[in-house]
């Protein structure tokens, strides 16, 4: 089995997009992921900007908070 390295996103067009077509395929394909089908590709995408904007904290130094 290959190593599995985990590097943090950085907010790009290309990573939102491809990020977004991931998200797209997984819900049309039945994936429970929070978000309906048919999924916009232009609201995954949105999502995926604001998820990965700079500046914002990342979801487990929120939960560390509370």
């Amino acid at each position: 089995m290959p190593d599995i390295q985990i590097k943090t996103l950085k907010s790009s067009p290309n990573t939102c997009a491809t990020l977004s077509e991931m998200l797209v395929e997984t819900v049309a394909n039945g994936g429970s992921v929070s978000f309906m089908h048919p999924l916009p590709f232009e609201a995954a995408n949105e999502f995926w900007r604001n998820s990965l904007a700079l500046g914002r904290p990342r979801r487990a130094d929120r939960s560390r908070r509370l």
